[in-house]
């Protein structure tokens, strides 16, 4: 029952943020919860094939999709502080220049 009570609250919590990657990690966790409660209720002593084989399969899933979640939230802050370091080198008033083998890249407005 522990096992269950924390999957759902990581579920529920999850689910709050109101994004697909979350709400569908959050289904995983679902999904985990009731195969955690599903053991004891298919056999007392929770050695069910059954709840072995979908445990596997649940949580194989629940891993892709948190990597997978992790990796889009990166690549989504990469893109944020990308851009705030754009507006900052652009809006500045020092002069910047990027240099690589003798060829400017890049050359600011100031």
């Amino acid at each position: 029952l522990i096992l269950t009570g924390r999957a759902w609250l990581a579920g529920v919590w999850l689910w709050r943020l109101r994004e697909t990657g979350e709400r569908f990690v959050a289904g995983c966790f679902f999904a985990s919860g009731a195969v955690h409660l599903s053991g004891p209720l298919l056999d007392p002593l929770a050695r069910s094939l059954l709840t072995h084989a979908l445990g596997t399969y649940v949580q194989g899933i629940l891993a892709m999709a948190l990597i997978l979640l992790s990796v889009r939230r990166a690549h989504r802050e990469t893109l944020r502080v990308g851009e705030r370091l754009r507006q900052l080198y652009e809006q500045s008033m020092q002069g910047l220049l990027v240099i690589r083998e003798h060829r400017v890249l890049y050359a600011n407005p100031a």
